[in-house]
């Protein structure tokens, strides 16, 4: 639709036609973005959505999944699963979902956000602490292989931490 504006933060990924393109905005730019966009469509990782989530936004998500060869293992899938039974995210499943539920957003914005943005819960951080408690303690029958993509997830992180460093200090502050 020549009419929409399409921002895509593409990352590490090819640019996609007909779309502005970008690699990598600092957090608080894409957030400024995210509370102004009309529809917000984020892959399936919690910091992406809670994101969204801040801006009053309920995003798009679109999980990434083993079959595509994005992640090792299919763990977005039960997260945006459980986001999306709370009512804070809406799970793409394939291309036509994806252009169904544009649809929707851009005939029906209210349904795409929330009254008052998210706040995060402190539970959840405890319930977190304790569970990687229980993983490093050993008290879990799975701990050696959730202790690899914690490690995995850890080097990422760094690596992601070092790129936004780097963008940041080369994109003018607004």
């Amino acid at each position: 639709n020549p009419q929409v504006r399409c921002l895509i933060q593409h990352g590490h990924t090819s640019p996609v036609e007909g779309a502005d393109n970008v690699k990598l905005l600092p957090a608080g730019t894409l957030k400024r973005l995210y509370a102004k966009a009309q529809v917000v469509l984020v892959q399936g990782g919690p910091g992406s959505i809670q994101d969204a989530r801040a801006t009053g936004a309920i995003p798009l998500v679109v999980p990434r999944r083993v079959e595509f060869d994005e992640v090792v293992d299919n763990h977005q899938v039960p997260f945006v699963t459980m986001m999306e039974k709370q009512g804070g995210a809406v799970i793409v499943e394939s291309r036509a979902d994806l252009f169904d539920k544009l649809t929707l957003a851009f005939e029906n914005p209210s349904l795409f956000h929330a009254a008052q943005p998210y706040v995060a819960n402190p539970s959840i951080a405890e319930q977190l602490a304790q569970g990687l408690d229980n993983l490093l303690s050993g008290r879990t029958r799975r701990a050696e292989g959730y202790i690899a993509r914690f490690k995995q997830a850890a080097r990422a992180h760094a690596a992601g931490k070092q790129e936004m460093a780097r963008i940041n200090a080369i994109t003018p502050s607004e």
